[in-house]
Formats: structure tokens, sequence, C-alpha cells
């Protein structure tokens, strides 16, 4: 909106050049121009601008993926609600719906068995021989169930029994197990005499080694540190000191500390640039792309409609060539039919044998033979299929033009949309996605900056510390000389070689030839059992395996148990209740489970219903189809694709939306009249009326504005969606009032000045002012009808005094 109050500041611009007298002439002249204080009408406007919109738009897709199989309509077409705009390939579909009436039929079919008993007559016949043969099991256990191989098994199984009580009766020992008896003492008694036999010298001789070595390990250990030793401890504790100090620095130069805080910095100007937001050249930028995809708009708009129209004009003279073409044929062909009846159509007479002169240009004349009548028909069809030819070229490049329009208005539109969202973009500043990963990278170079300011971890130091308290305890080791304990264990282990020597040298140990001594004995124990026979425990136990199997065969042989007989007929009782129950029908269970697949399987053949009727895409509204992106042959998906097959519009009521700033909505009412210029159309508005105010605003850096909807009459056949159009809405008007120029007036702080011409000057003059637009301002006291004032409100070129008008 476009209100202005009464705060202009006039300007007095001071000269400074020398200028020629006829300059200054005129310049006084301009400053001295005039003009009257009239009465006249006054109105203030809100203004915006926007573009035509339908009443609705939607972008139009199947409900099913699929390959397109016809498209039914074209661009510019109108459809009626419901009219079918193209059709899937639906052989699938129609193939997933027979499949799920199957289904149904067999969900049906299972409800219906269980409903009736849930048991077809196999099922009853199979229960029926499941209680058949529980019945024989009955009867052979009763029997005992016992067969002539398991007797064979049970009295093998006695055979077998007798057998291990004849080898237990005899120790259950071969020749071969006597003879490793005796094999064993023989090497029980070779082992002793080996303990028996004196020490080798091979023996001694390494015992008198382990003596030396560890004798020159004691001389080793008692003696003194040499110098060397010591400067080699030293060096080591002072590399360990000088780690330590470089690791509670963390191992960080000065050098590394500037780097970081110059990343720092870096990166806190990275964020501060984001923060501000673009700069006033990147905005200009933006605007003029989005002025420039305007104008090329406009550009291209207005040469593809003078094109298409130039074209839909060679399409009406084609037609006019063919109608002129169709009624020369029509008059061939009348004339033809009359002279083949041997008539002359000119003279209605029969034709005499005079030759009679024919005119050309396709103006008949009376013809003097038939043949000459049908060779005018002839070249009238040739004539006449010519112009058809004509009038279907003109037809292809008016669609051409018309679809060339289309693409161009809409490449265009897409160049605006493009332009308006960078734009937009720009004015809305820094996103909090660009704001974060910059914000990101601060947090990151603080925090390596802060780390390597903090120096080496803890467990880093105390590393290296246990390192330094290693080298400086080795150091003070050597200082100090030998530890006693390191002389006592190297003297224990002198002893303890010298006293293997002894003992080596001593011969036998009476212990060892004790044991070599108590093998014998056990190995010929062993020899005098084996050849004493079996153990009576053993013969024991093979006589109570010989009992037991001769018991299972006594049973066998009595026939089954009660407890056998038993379980036998709870089998036959179970088998038989199994029966009954198949014979009795479904449960209610049973049956409720039927009734839910029978619900199921209708429910897929819903889905699969409805999945054939997305097959077909209808209109959801009556409207004109505005684009059809397929055609027959393509590919269609529901998802993952930016393309719509087809958009729909509904033009019944066409409207024009424009931003209200949030001081103005007080000026504006539903229902008020508002007039809209189509800048395609030229210069005459048309009356709208605002159907619409939005509840809530929308804001953009710190400014708040309303949506104002404009509603445009329907008996304009030339409006298009998409056309730019200027709203102005009249929210204050004066009838009858003293009106001047706007410029006339020079604002002086919160006080107002005209320049009031009396007689030959000009007297600055205070008035007070009303109601104002852009160019013309309510004098309410200060003048009178008729006063002459300065045009415009500059310092006056002379005054003699000033009045102020209350």
């Amino acid at each position: 909106m476009k209100i202005r109050q009464l705060k202009h500041v006039g300007a007095v611009v001071a000269a400074t050049l020398i200028l020629t007298a006829c300059a200054a002439q005129q310049q006084q002249q301009a400053a001295n121009a005039t003009v009257q204080v009239q009465r006249g009408s006054l109105q203030v406007t809100v203004n915006g601008s926007g573009t035509v919109a339908p009443l609705q738009s939607s972008d139009l897709t199947f409900g099913v993926n699929g390959k397109v199989q016809k498209v039914l309509v074209k661009e510019g077409q109108t459809v009626k609600e419901g009219d079918e705009l193209a059709e899937l390939d639906s052989r699938d579909l129609d193939q997933q719906v027979l499949q799920a009436a199957a289904n149904v039929e067999t969900a049906q079919a299972k409800l219906q068995q269980a409903q009736s008993g849930n048991a077809t007559d196999q099922d009853r016949a199979a229960a029926q021989a499941n209680v058949d043969q529980a019945k024989s099991e009955l009867e052979k256990t009763k029997t005992g169930n016992i067969t002539d191989q398991d007797l064979a098994a049970a009295q093998a199984q006695v055979q077998t029994a007798q057998g291990n009580l004849q080898r237990a009766k005899t120790g259950n020992m071969t020749p071969a197990d006597i003879a490793a008896a005796q094999a064993a003492v023989k090497t029980a008694q070779g082992n002793l005499q080996h303990v028996l036999s004196a020490v080798s010298a091979a023996d001694i001789a390494a015992a008198q080694a382990a003596v030396h070595t560890a004798e020159a390990n004691l001389q080793k250990v008692q003696s003194t540190v040499t110098p060397a030793d010591i400067a080699a401890a030293q060096a080591v504790v002072h590399t360990a000191e000088a780690n330590l100090e470089r690791t509670k620095t963390g191992n960080v130069t000065q050098a590394d500390i500037d780097n970081a805080q110059a990343a720092v910095r870096s990166a806190e100007a990275k964020l501060q640039t984001a923060q501000q937001g673009p700069s006033p050249d990147v905005v200009s930028a933006a605007q003029n792309k989005l002025t420039q995809a305007q104008q090329n708009y406009q550009k291209i708009s207005a040469g593809d409609s003078a094109a298409k129209t130039t074209a839909q004009q060679n399409v009406q003279s084609a037609a006019d060539g063919v109608r002129s073409a169709q009624q020369v044929y029509s008059t061939a062909y009348w004339n033809n039919t009359q002279a083949q009846k041997g008539i002359d159509p000119k003279t209605g007479i029969p034709f005499s044998k005079e030759p009679v002169v024919i005119l050309t240009n396709q103006v008949l004349a009376p013809l003097t033979t038939p043949r000459d009548y049908a060779n005018a028909l002839t070249q009238s069809k040739i004539s006449l299929d010519q112009s058809q030819i004509k009038l279907q070229q003109a037809q292809v490049a008016a669609q051409n033009a018309q679809q060339q329009e289309i693409n161009d208005v809409a490449n265009a539109q897409a160049q605006i949309d493009d332009a308006q969202t960078q734009f937009n973009q720009v004015q809305k500043g820094p996103k909090a996605t660009d704001i974060v990963p910059i914000q990101a990278l601060v947090d990151q170079a603080k925090a390596q900056l802060q780390k390597l300011q903090q120096g080496g971890t803890a467990a880093d130091v105390a590393a290296a510390q246990g390192q330094l308290d290693q080298a400086q305890a080795q150091l003070t080791k050597l200082q100090q000389g030998p530890n006693p304990g390191d002389v006592a264990a190297a003297r224990g282990q002198v002893d303890q070689a010298r006293a293997q020597l002894a003992k080596l040298q001593q011969g036998p140990n009476p212990g060892d030839v004790a044991a070599a001594q108590g093998q014998i004995q056990q190995a010929q124990a062993q020899l005098e059992k084996a050849q004493q026979g079996g153990n009576p425990g053993d013969i024991d136990a093979a006589a109570g395996q010989v009992n037991e199997a001769q018991a299972q065969l006594a049973k066998m042989q009595a026939g089954g148990t009660q407890a056998d007989i038993d379980a036998a007929k709870a089998k036959l009782d179970e088998t038989q209740a199994q029966y009954e129950k198949l014979a009795a029908g479904a449960t209610q269970s049973d049956r409720a489970i039927a009734q839910a697949g029978v619900h199921q399987a209708e429910a897929a053949l819903a889905a699969a219903k409805l999945n054939r009727d997305d097959a077909v895409l209808r209109a959801p509204f009556a409207g004109v189809v505005t684009a059809v992106t397929v055609v027959a042959g393509d590919r269609v998906v529901t998802t993952g694709t930016k393309d719509s097959p087809f958009t729909l519009v509904d033009l019944t009521q066409l409207h024009v939306d424009v931003n209200i700033s949030e001081a103005d909505t007080t000026y504006i009412k539903e229902g008020q009249a508002a007039k809209v210029k189509i800048d395609a159309l030229g210069t005459n508005p048309i009356t709208g009326k605002i159907n619409y105010l939005a509840k809530a605003g929308t804001t953009v850096q710190n400014v708040t504005t309303y949506l104002a909807r404009v509603d445009l009459p329907h008996d304009n056949p030339a409006l298009r969606v998409g056309m730019n159009a200027t709203v102005d809405i009249g929210v204050a008007q004066r009838q009858n009032v003293l009106v001047i120029p706007t410029r006339a007036i020079r604002d002086a702080g919160d006080k107002h000045f005209v320049r009031l011409k009396k007689g030959a000057t000009f007297i600055d003059t205070e008035i007070r002012t009303g109601l104002a637009n852009d160019t013309q301002t309510e004098v309410t006291s200060g003048l009178n009808e008729g006063d002459t004032i300065a045009a415009r409100g500059i310092a006056p070129v002379t005054t003699k005094g000033s009045t102020g008008a209350q």
C-alpha cells in the first residue's frame, strides 16, 4: 500500500557556480511557477500486486504404478467432475482382482466346511483307521506284544550273560594278559638295576659346570659398579625428566597455540559474516534477476501470442479456401450428374453438336460435352483436396504455435519463480541451517585451542613420571653398590649346585632304590593275580547279569503287564475321542477363525478393486486441463517423481492474492470493491471484490503482512491464470475539499508551509493538512479557494515575511 502522510521535506539548493544571466532567469521562472488552490475530490488507495489464480488447481497422478495405455484428454480441454483423463495398462491389476476373488471363494468354502463339521469324509475315515489301529495295539499288548524275533533276541541275551559268567570265573584273563604281566615284572627289575648302577662321568661333569656358573654369577653380583654404568643411568634419568616436561605441556609449542588462536579468529569472522546476512549488492543482484525474468516473460508472452494469432488467422484463411473449393466441387458434381444424363445443366436442354467455349479460373461456363463436365468435376476435386491439405498444414502450424507459447511461457514463469525464490531467500537473511555448521567450526576451533593450552592429559603425565621414577631408582641402585638380597640369592644358587654335585658323587639314593623295589613288588602281585583266576566279586556280578537276562526272557514269555495294557487302553480312548470330535463338527473358535479368513480375503479383494479403479485417472472437479506430460507407453510411478501427468484448474472463479501491511488492514473490509489492472490486457481496470482477509499474518524481517484475496468478475474471457495484476483498493475519500499539489508543500519539523503569492512576491505561509495521496493533499486551513501558490515548495525567491494559518 502507498499512503503518503504529509511529511514532505522541501530542499533549498544553493547555487555555487557562476551561471549565465539566461540560466539565472530560467531558475527564477521555474521557482516562481504557480498553481491555484481549487476544490475537488481526493482519494487514498491501498495497492499491491499479484498474479491471477484459479479457484482451485491440482496436479493429478495415478494411485498405482504402471504403463499408460490411453490418454483421453489434451491440454485446454474442459472436463466435468468424474471424467476419465487417462488409463493405465490394467492387465496385472485385473489378474490381482481375479486372484483376490478366488481367495474370497476359498475362504468362504473353509467357513462353510467349519460350519458343517470342519471334516471331510476322508478326515473321518482316517480318524476311524486310527481307532482301529489303537484297538489292534491293545490286543497285542494283552498278549505281551511279543513276536518270535523278540523271544529270539531275549534268548541270545541269556547266552551272552552266561558266557560272561564263564570268563569271570577264569579271571577274564587270556594267555596274552599273563604274558603282559610277566613283561611288567621284568621292566621293574631293569629299572631297579639302573638305580643301583653307578653315576656316569657325564652327569658329574654337568653338575660341576653348574657349580662354576653359579660361582661366576655370585662374583658378578659382588663386583663394584663402574663410572660408565652410573653415567649411562644418569643419561636415562635426564631423558626421562625432559620427556616429563614435554608431556606436562602436551608437547605443544607456542607456534601451535598461535595457529590455533588464528583458526578461532578466522572461524569467528566467518560466523559474523554469515549472521550479518547478504550484502546490498547481493540483494540488488537478486532483485535485478527477478526484474529481468519478469521482463523476459512479458517479451516471450507477447511474441508467442502474436505468432499464435498469425497461425490462427492462417487457419481461418485456409478454412475459407476449403469452403470455397467445396462450393465449386458441389456445383461441378451437380453439373456432371446432369451432363451424364445428357442434359446441359446450363440450358436444361439436351446437348447440341456444336462446340461451346469454356471459361477458366474456376468459373464454369456452359460446356459442350459431358466429358467437359466430368473433367471439371475432377479438377474441382483436386482443388478441394489441395485446399484441405493446406488447412491441415495450417492447423498443425497453429497447434505448434500454441504449444510453443505454452512451453515458452511455462519456462519463463519457471525463471520468474526461481528468481522470486532466490530474492525471497536473500530478503529473509541467513538460515539457521547455514549458521549451525559455521558455529560448529567456531566451537571446534575454540576447543582445540583450549586443549593445546591445557597441556598433556593426566594419564600421559603419570606414565612419564613413572618412567622417570624407574630411571632414578636404577641410578640409585648403581650408586649404592651390590644389593645384599641379590648377593644372598647368588650364594644360594652356588650352594644348590654344590649339593647336587655332592649327591651325584655319593652314589644312588636309598629312597630311589626303595621306589624301584616297590614297582617290582607291584608287578609281581599283578602277575600272581592273573595266574590265580577270577575275583569272587566279578563272578557274582556276571551271575547277576545272567539272572536278569533269564528274568526278561520269562517276562516276554509270560505276556504284557497290566501297566502296558492300561497305556494301550489310554491310546485307544484318545483316538476314539479324536474321531468323535471330527464327527461332532467344528468348535466355536474354529468357526471364528474361518469367519476372520473370509473378512481378510474380502478386504484384500476390496483393495485389489481399489487399485484397479486407481488405474483410471478421473477429474476430481470440473475444470480445464492445463498440462499433459504423458503419452501412451510412458511408465508412471506414484512417488519419487517431480512432474505430475496432468494439471487441472477450476476457472469458475479467478482471483488475485495481494499482501497488505498490518497498518492498512484496518481500512480493508470483506466485500469491499477493488480496481484490478491486468498488465497484459491494457490500462482499463477491472472491478473486483475482496472475498477474504487473512486472520493471521506472515512476518518477514520484522515486517508483517496479511493476505487479501480479490475475486475477479466472470465476464472477461481474456483473463488467464498467471497474468500479472496490480490491485488498488480505495480506503478513504473526500469530496469538495481544498486540494493543492503535494509537491507544493515544504515541511519544517511538524509544520507545513506553502509559498503564497501576494502581488509580485511569494510569502511562506503555514497551513494545516488533512487527507493526502502521492499527488494531492487536502488543506484544512491557511488557504482559500482561488489563492495562488508556488508549484514547488522550495525556498522563495522573494520573501517579505510569513503568516501562519491556524
